[in-house]
């Protein structure tokens, strides 16, 4: 009985694994990148109370824009804003955003699918966490804020 369970168990793996995109193949990671992800996240570091959810939106021409939803739960405040376009790009298994006004970020990709999106930036020198981001579809909005929330 536990022989007849290893094709099943076998298959189940090769399915899986083979949905990861080698991050160092630039023109499979950057056809996989293109579309509409949303994340959700915040920096135990320096505020826990600040909690972000991103929309970004990355063309095949190499353009981006993300649009932000920032809680602050201490304070019952929020902020909602779209970013200015910037360009994107992957190489060797680096992801970087360079912004309209010219502040660029490195992020190693850590794992990739064309579901799932998982980087942390280059100067973070702990990878053993990371910034993850999921597929939506391109009419996908940000949630609200909460009631009882008001503009910062």
């Amino acid at each position: 009985m536990k022989i007849a369970n290893i094709p099943l168990v076998f298959t189940i793996f090769l399915l899986v694994a083979c949905d990861a995109i080698d991050p160092k193949d630039n023109k499979m990671a950057k056809m996989a990148l293109i579309g509409t992800w949303k994340g959700q996240g915040h920096d135990d570091n320096e505020k826990p109370s600040i909690q972000e959810y991103w929309k970004a939106t990355r063309h095949a021409d190499g353009r981006y824009d993300i649009e932000w939803l920032i809680l602050d739960t201490s304070k019952n405040t929020y902020e909602h804003y779209k970013e200015e376009t910037g360009q994107w790009h992957v190489n060797d298994g680096f992801y970087t955003e360079k912004s309209t006004d010219n502040e660029e970020i490195k992020h190693i990709i850590i794992d990739l699918s064309n579901d799932y999106f998982c980087y942390n930036e280059v100067l973070d020198i702990d990878h053993t966490s990371c910034i993850q981001e999921e597929r939506v579809d391109s009419s996908y909005n940000l949630k609200n804020p909460p009631s009882g929330y008001s503009a910062k």
